[in-house]
């Protein structure tokens, strides 16, 4: 986080984490889809989070789709760890 604070505004500090979360999502593609054998019919409520990866690692930084994907993107990572929070709760309740 101090990182990024400090050196928000270096060209090549920029192009290195777009390089790591390049890698990051190819390599997290290859682990559910190669490795685990994950079919896409099982994956799909996934689908818009992959979607705002991609469009955040790969849009211009201008542009205003790249602002709604990583919206998108936070609100979505909100309300799936909000609904597993409840959920959880929920059924330690009832037991």
């Amino acid at each position: 986080m101090y990182s990024a604070v400090k050196y928000h505004k270096n060209r090549r500090y920029q192009n290195f984490l777009k390089a790591v979360q390049g890698l990051q999502i190819l390599v997290l593609l290859w682990l559910v889809y190669c490795r685990l054998l994950s079919p896409i019919s099982e994956s799909l409520p996934f689908y818009h989070c992959r979607l705002a990866m991609f469009a955040v690692l790969l849009l211009p930084d201008s542009s205003t789709y790249k602002q709604y994907f990583a919206l998108l993107e936070c609100l979505d990572l909100f309300v799936h760890w909000s609904i597993l929070y409840l959920t959880h709760l929920l059924f330690l309740t009832l037991l």
